[in-house]
């Protein structure tokens, strides 16, 4: 039961009339109340566009033949570049994202650099156990295929390439696992076969 002080203190209260905001203030006080779900969303929308394309950029670039080097020293930058052209210029378009793209990996193993060398074989190693590359080209083919077992074996399997030293091998695949766009790979092997007269 109310004392009779309270009675008296607000006999006369009335409550407040409502006020009608403008749409200036209430668009205010929606900002307010809302500004940094707002801000937050902008933020996640935006990483996941930046996600997207930075997928879509990986599709478009992503090579469609890979080959390994494995060599003593590296290969200078035009060297390199010429070789990724020369197979370029044989090969087809195998992931169909309207790009034929070659990529020429270096592992190179400097037989005074012990540091050099370990990097080098944790690379390759990384590359034999993804099934990056297909195509190898090595200075000690034998060597190679001693330390790793992974070369397809057989006759017409070690191609001399070019005017160089070098031998270009193609990798072996004896489980499910093999490299990206295998059967093209394989033809572009034959066309190489063709262009050495093997």
């Amino acid at each position: 039961m109310a004392s009779e002080y309270l009675k008296w203190k607000y006999k006369d209260v009335q409550p407040e009339a409502k006020t009608e905001l403008t749409p200036s203030q209430r668009r205010r006080n929606w900002w307010y109340y809302h500004k940094w779900w707002v801000v937050g969303g902008a933020l996640l929308l935006l990483a996941v566009c930046t996600f997207a394309w930075g997928k879509v950029q990986d599709w478009q670039n992503r090579p469609d033949y890979q080959v390994a080097y494995v060599g003593t020293s590296y290969l200078d930058e035009d060297t390199a570049q010429g070789w990724e052209k020369t197979f370029a210029a044989l090969a087809e378009d195998a992931d169909g994202n309207g790009k034929t793209i070659v990529r020429l990996n270096q592992y190179v193993f400097p037989p005074d650099d012990p540091e050099g060398s370990a990097s080098a074989s944790v690379l390759l190693m990384s590359d034999l156990l993804d099934c990056e590359s297909y195509f190898f080209l090595l200075e000690d083919p034998e060597g190679f295929q001693e330390s790793y077992e992974v070369l397809q074996p057989g006759d017409g399997e070690a191609l001399p390439w070019l005017d160089t030293e070098l031998t270009l091998t193609r990798r072996g695949f004896w489980n499910e696992k093999t490299t990206a766009n295998p059967e093209a790979c394989g033809g572009l092997w034959e066309k190489l076969k063709e262009g050495t007269g093997k």
